[in-house]
């Protein structure tokens, strides 16, 4: 959320910065519109990262169709969103679908996230049953 509030708000500031004296009536309205837009594509950010999906709204914070498309589907199941403004036959309609993507791209984004983390490492393997001390005292023979 921070990296979303700082990238907009440097392009906010590109677009209209402080300072600047003369400027006519219509670069004022196109500033303003530009604004306006990344005020907007901010809010629906936002509203991506409350459903839940947050690689989404990384990419969509510098695709602009990406955030449009994902602010209208549905959430993730365990989202902020959900518990706010989904009736129990919309969750369980979202926690069906979450399923089936993540049953579906689960297993491409463990093998995307081992290559650029690197794959976990094996647990070392446990070591063989010593054998338990007995309880009854041992018998000494006596040699002769």
């Amino acid at each position: 959320m921070t990296l979303c509030a700082a990238t907009l708000g440097l392009a906010v500031v590109g677009v209209s910065p402080f300072g600047v004296e003369e400027v006519s009536g219509t670069q004022e309205v196109v500033r303003g519109s530009v604004v306006a837009l990344l005020v907007a594509h901010f809010l629906l950010v936002v509203v991506v990262v409350m459903k839940g999906k947050y690689p989404t709204a990384l990419i969509g914070l510098f695709l602009t169709p990406v955030v449009w498309y994902a602010a209208v589907r549905l959430a993730r199941p365990h989202s902020p969103w959900v518990r706010r403004f989904y009736s129990p036959a919309r969750m369980q309609h979202a926690t069906a679908r979450a399923a089936e993507l993540d049953r579906r791209w689960g297993p491409v984004r463990e093998r995307w996230a081992d290559f650029i983390g690197g794959s976990p490492s094996v647990p070392d393997p446990p070591s063989p049953a010593a054998p338990a001390p007995s309880s009854s005292p041992s018998k000494q023979s006596s040699g002769g």
